[in-house]
Order: structure tokens, then C-alpha cells, then sequence
């Protein structure tokens, strides 16, 4: 009975794992769908950015950390709260360190230019994540399988050789 604990502590580890690698995957799909927001109500709307992400944040279903602290934060300077935000909860939504550069930046560039700016910035962080969301898809396509069957394989010769 012993041994049985070790071995699935191997197994569920391979399968916490995986899951955050989805979860990553599903963080960055939110992300990219948020800022596609963010630029069309820039774009049709005269309102500031702290209103669109609240408005974004509570009426989108929006489930990411990150975003959700923001909309709830008090800070008045926009950037500050962005990025207190996003280095606080960044690791809870599974995101890596070069997701989180791109989402500094993103913070840094927002609100601070015209309406075209702001569209291009929009833009040009959409198409960055993308590539991240490509990568972390090819990630999780490439490491799920392998990071199951090595735990299997770990609870199997932990049972074996302590048996």
C-alpha cells in the first residue's frame, strides 16, 4: 500500500504537467481574444482604458488572474497597475517569461499614443502572442505524451523495485 502513494504522486506529476501546459495555451487564447478587445473598443469608442478592461474583464467571461486583479486594482497610473498585474499573476495564468515581456510592453505602450498608435499596438502584441500561442501548442503536441509515459514509467519502476 506504501509503495502506491510515491507512484502516483510520479503519476500525477507528469499529469499536473500537462495541464499546465494547457492551461498556458488556453491563457494565451484568452489573452489574444482580451486585446482584440481592447483595440475594437479603442477603435469605436471614446471611453479610457481603464474603463474597456473593466468592462472587457467583467462582461467577457474573462477567467485569466491577471486580468482580473487589473480590473479590480485601485492604482490611478494605468502602466503601474498593468504591470503589478501581470508579475504578480502571470505564473498563476502558466504563462512564461516571454509571455509576460510581451505583456510589460503591451502595458507600457497602451493608452500613451493616438488611435492609430493604439491600433497598431494592439496589433503588433496580437500577432506576438500569436506566435506564442504556436509554440506553446507545438509544446504541448510534442511534450503531453512524452511527460505521461515518463511518469507511468517512474510509478512502474518505483513498484517494481521496492516490491
Amino acid at each position: 500500500m506504501i509503495l502506491f502513494l510515491p507512484a502516483g504522486v510520479l503519476l500525477l506529476s507528469g499529469q499536473l504537467v500537462n495541464r499546465r501546459m494547457k492551461k498556458r495555451v488556453s491563457s494565451l487564447e484568452e489573452l489574444i481574444i482580451f486585446i482584440e478587445g481592447i483595440n475594437s473598443q479603442i477603435s469605436f469608442s471614446k471611453r479610457s482604458i481603464t474603463d474597456i478592461i473593466t468592462e472587457l474583464s467583467c462582461f467577457g467571461g474573462i477567467k485569466l488572474k491577471t486580468i482580473c486583479d487589473l480590473s479590480d486594482n485601485e492604482n490611478p497610473d494605468f502602466s503601474e497597475k498593468w504591470k503589478n498585474s501581470v508579475e504578480k499573476f502571470s505564473s498563476d495564468d502558466c504563462l512564461k517569461k516571454e509571455d509576460e515581456k510581451i505583456l510589460l510592453s503591451f502595458g507600457r505602450s497602451l493608452g500613451v499614443t493616438d488611435l492609430q498608435g493604439q491600433s497598431n499596438n494592439c496589433r503588433l502584441h496580437i500577432s506576438m502572442l500569436e506566435k506564442q500561442l504556436e509554440k506553446a501548442r507545438k509544446e504541448l503536441e510534442e511534450k503531453s505524451k512524452t511527460n505521461s509515459a515518463l511518469s507511468l514509467f517512474m510509478a512502474l519502476a518505483v513498484i517494481i523495485i521496492f516490491y
